[in-house]
């Protein structure tokens, strides 16, 4: 039998729903929005509500909005064995909100010991609500949207149905939405907001410093929330704590090394890693688009052999698809994704090239062309095999690594124009700029959009190999012949064997992978390095999204 949440004892009535109660869990803080738009806090009769086991028996319980909170109150009664309806108009929010559930449920449901319920995403309100018995409204906190919210309930809800709206109070959640709360509580009581929410807004939300949402802290500082394996966390940590996914090469493997490749997910906190996709040969990069709710990433194949290819399978590790056939790439290797452009970037090393595609693989075009693969001379050299790449959108520029011989210290990072120069073709660009040379052997790359900064891991030798490394994009020029290279900073050393790279924008962390089987996390600024994951793999590429 599924188990219902702790009885409500608070309610609040909102005109715009013609008298419809609206619950609110006792167990929840809540301040209660008196004035024009609510009438004063009521107590329900049992008989306005659909609680008898008989009327909601075989009924979802709907939650409308998928973000932070939404998904997690989604969980907590799909693990209490639940059918859940989320209604979000964003598709990136109803992906991430079912693909939270999926990661999580089993680890609520160990709470209560009962047999999980399915989550199911709507864009559609009344496709949502449709025999709903319960309505869990957890839209933004905006009293105007709320308001339209629970009228479009009134006319598409069950009229058994109980509309249910939670508030909560926390740093992780945003102190805009605490503030949002406390401005009518004060106000309600004729007290001042001197040393309450007027200090919150100045001090903190308009400096946009809303919590652990906001990338600028709050009252802790950005990524303090986030925890690693081991460490002490409360009820509201890892609330915007990325989820973390992996390549396992399959290097380790003690059979079939070469088709022993994985797609892994797991979390920034250590949780046992979960296998998405399996038998891969040789994956190397990887990146998540939430607007299609896929992961892509490319298989070198046999690097002697033209037999790469460039793969893609729904978040939970379903409908694996053939973006790029092989024999359309040599050996792709890392892959990112222009999320704002749904362009596919990866470079090809025995190939010599740097491609670009759209996310269905269409449009498949060389940026950059380094020789000829078919030609014996040109596929020796390896000063021109491509590894690394990344976008800038903001510069209209795409960067990426030519690593050289293993630790050979020839490493280069370039950059081109994201659009060919009119006339020019991929082997005789005009705007290709070096920006790095002599380096040990440069591997995957990052950008920070919003600083400006060039993030890349580095497998060469000791003292500047196996590390990470960083640079300021703004007033970067290219090298002239003979010229120095310009100044960088080492962020992390001794790593083992360092390829993938990603960043964490909202906790203003990096993630790196080794092919030593170890998944590190850093501070932007380079403090607090922590491992993650330690394990008998070897990792290649690395991705992350908030769900």
């Amino acid at each position: 039998m599924p188990q219902v949440p702790r009885s409500a004892e608070n309610y609040i009535i909102p005109k715009a729903t013609g008298g419809r109660p609206l619950a609110v869990a006792a167990e929840i803080r809540c301040f209660l929005i008196e004035g024009n738009d609510y009438l004063k806090p009521a107590r329900l009769q049992k008989s306005e509500m659909a609680t008898s086991l008989e009327a909601i028996k075989g009924r979802p319980v709907a939650v409308l909005g998928g973000g932070v909170l939404g998904r997690r109150i989604a969980c907590t009664w799909a693990a209490g064995g639940w059918n859940v309806n989320i209604r979000d108009p964003s598709p990136e929010q109803r992906n991430a909100s079912l693909h939270y559930i999926e990661n999580n449920i089993a680890s609520y449901a160990s709470e209560i010991g009962t047999k999980p319920g399915n989550a199911s995403a709507f864009e559609s309100l009344e496709d949502a609500v449709k025999d709903a018995w319960t309505v869990i409204e957890a839209v933004p906190e905006k009293l105007s949207l709320k308001i339209d919210t629970f009228a479009d309930l009134e006319k598409l809800a069950p009229k058994d149905a109980s509309l249910a709206g939670p508030c909560t109070m926390m740093d992780a959640v945003g102190l805009d939405t605490v503030e949002f709360i406390e401005e009518h509580y004060i106000k309600e009581r004729g007290l001042s907001g001197e040393k309450t929410t007027e200090f919150l807004k100045r001090e903190y939300i308009n400096q946009g410093k809303l919590g652990a949402k906001s990338g600028k802290g709050g009252l802790y500082p950005p990524g303090a929330t986030t925890k690693a394996a081991g460490e002490d966390k409360s009820h509201h940590d890892d609330l915007h704590a990325p989820s973390l996914y992996m390549l396992d090469i399959g290097l380790n493997s003690l059979e079939d090394t070469i088709h022993s490749g994985r797609v892994v997910v797991g979390s920034s906190d250590g949780r046992e890693l979960r296998t998405l996709v399996s038998g891969q040969t040789l994956p190397d990069g990887l990146d998540i688009s939430l607007k299609t709710g896929r992961i892509d990433w490319t298989n070198m194949g046999v690097p002697t052999s033209n037999d790469g290819i460039v793969q893609s399978c729904k978040l939970d590790g379903s409908d694996v698809q053939t973006v790029i056939p092989a024999g359309a790439v040599h050996t792709p290797k890392q892959l990112i994704i222009d999320q704002e452009n749904d362009k596919l970037y990866f470079c090809d090393r025995e190939g010599l090239r740097v491609m670009r595609s759209n996310l269905d693989g269409s449009e498949h075009e060389i940026l950059i062309k380094n020789g000829d693969w078919e030609n014996e001379e040109d596929a020796a050299n390896q000063l021109n095999w491509p590894v690394g790449i990344s976008v800038n959108r903001k510069e209209g520029k795409f960067y990426w690594t030519q690593k050289g011989l293993s630790k050979g210290g020839k490493g280069r990072i370039f950059r081109a124009n994201i659009e060919t120069p009119q006339g020019e073709d991929p082997s005789n660009r005009s705007d290709i700029e070096v920006l790095f040379t002599g380096l040990p052997e440069p591997i995957d790359l990052e950008i920070d959009e919003d600083t400006q900064t060039l993030f890349w891991t580095d497998r060469g030798d000791p003292p500047m190999g196996n590390s990470l490394n960083c640079v300021q994009l703004d007033g970067l020029k290219g090298l002239n012949e003979n010229e120095e290279n310009p100044k960088y900073r080492i962020l992390a050393k001794q790593l083992h064997e360092a390829i993938g790279v990603k960043l964490d924008r909202v906790n203003k962390h990096i993630y790196m992978t080794d092919l030593g089987g170890t998944v590190y996390r850093v501070g932007v600024d380079g403090k607090n390095k922590k491992k993650v994951y330690d394990e008998e793999f070897a990792f290649s590429g690395i991705g992350l999204t908030h769900v």
